[in-house]
């Protein structure tokens, strides 16, 4: 793996475990918390948390048509010591579709409190966005070629569920700018579009 990439990594690591210690208890991610506000602050956090993690581990996993499979990508250093079924490979894929299902799991959190006046900040629909693709990916990918993302499986159920959830968030926030609309539209196109 990149060093850059294993430094950011360890940075947002260390960032998290230190929510975790009493001096910020009040940004610690509680799905009560009783303050909208630092509900909200808290949402916003662990949603662009995971949305890094995506970001962070998704370049190294490409499509390699000459085999129908997902493979991992080369390091700057040229190391392509990497294969599609070897341990960072299935990482870098098990570790993107965890922070896509949580990132969801926390959005749908969010939405349950949208009555109680909770409101959403144009930032998560990037977070939404990037699950939603992601878990799209790997069920069609994965729908097409079991072996595709070397013998990683998805709850398909589960899957839709999470991108129902983005599709949601980004549709409240469509009247944010375009944007939201835009991220709304690509979804809906590939969910629609399955193989």
């Amino acid at each position: 793996m990149d060093k850059i990439t294993a430094r950011l990594l360890c940075a947002l690591l260390r960032i998290v475990r230190s929510l975790l210690t009493p001096k910020y208890h009040a940004v610690r991610w509680n799905p009560k918390q009783s303050d909208l506000r630092r509900f909200t602050q808290s949402v916003v956090l662990i949603t662009a948390y995971y949305h890094i993690q995506i970001l962070a581990h998704n370049p190294f996993i490409k499509w390699t048509p000459d085999t129908g499979r997902y493979a991992l990508r080369p390091t700057s250093t040229g190391d392509h010591t990497f294969s599609d079924t070897g341990p960072n490979f299935a990482r870098s894929v098990v570790i993107c579709t965890n922070a896509a299902l949580a990132c969801c799991d926390i959005l749908e959190a969010q939405l349950k409190r949208a009555a109680d006046g909770v409101i959403f900040v144009p930032t998560q629909i990037s977070g939404a966005f990037a699950s939603a693709v992601f878990l799209l990916v790997i069920l069609y990918g994965t729908k097409a070629n079991k072996d595709a993302f070397g013998g990683v499986r998805i709850d398909p159920a589960r899957a839709m569920r999470a991108v129902r959830v983005s599709l949601d968030v980004i549709g409240k926030m469509s009247g944010s700018g375009v944007s939201g609309k835009s991220a709304w539209y690509v979804v809906i196109t590939l969910k629609v579009k399955s193989p």
